[in-house]
């Protein structure tokens, strides 16, 4: 699914996983290790724009919801092969922004209000990111 986030001039567009797909989720355990971030922001640490946008994001989000754990490029980098990277290479740095939303598994799965109240608060805090 994808949904639009309108700011300005700027149209941005977040892909949504559907409840059958573990696409964008972060393991809360891999291979007996717990994962330390209910919220994982993945970019390519050498494109300028990305990084500016996740840092405010993260900075927007924890203003908002100071109780979620929000990291940047965990568990890994977004520079891997997939969607953004395609894009990547189809777009100039200032026309293309590619940033991927990991969401912690356990909160996503386990539904009620808590994983309610995040994605209101991701949608939010990404629209005052991208206003900044």
């Amino acid at each position: 699914m994808l949904r639009a986030v309108s700011s300005s001039s700027r149209e941005y567009w977040l892909r949504c996983a559907g409840d059958s797909s573990k696409d964008g989720l972060l393991d809360a355990e891999l291979d007996g290790k717990v994962r330390g971030a209910d919220v994982g922001l993945l970019y390519h640490p050498g494109r300028r724009g990305e990084a500016e946008v996740c840092a405010r994001w993260k900075e927007s989000l924890a203003a908002l919801a100071s109780d979620i754990r929000v990291r940047r490029n965990y568990p890994y980098a977004g520079k891997g092969d997939g969607l953004t990277t395609h894009l990547r290479l189809r777009f100039a740095q200032n026309d293309y922004i590619g940033i991927e939303l990991e969401v912690n598994q356990g909160v996503v799965l386990a539904a009620g209000r808590r994983w309610t109240t995040l994605r209101r608060k991701l949608i939010d805090s990404l629209q005052t990111a991208c206003a900044a």
